[in-house]
């Protein structure tokens, strides 16, 4: 495997992860935001 190749699957990780942090947050504010109002 080229050395690009691996860089951008980490990247891809990367921002995977990052993107999935940021959804269950939102998830989290709408879900218990709602509960509470």
């Amino acid at each position: 495997m080229r050395e690009e190749e691996e860089e951008e699957r980490g990247l891809l990780k990367l921002t995977l992860t990052l993107s999935f942090r940021i959804y269950k947050n939102i998830m989290y504010r709408i879900l218990y935001g709602c509960g509470d109002a």
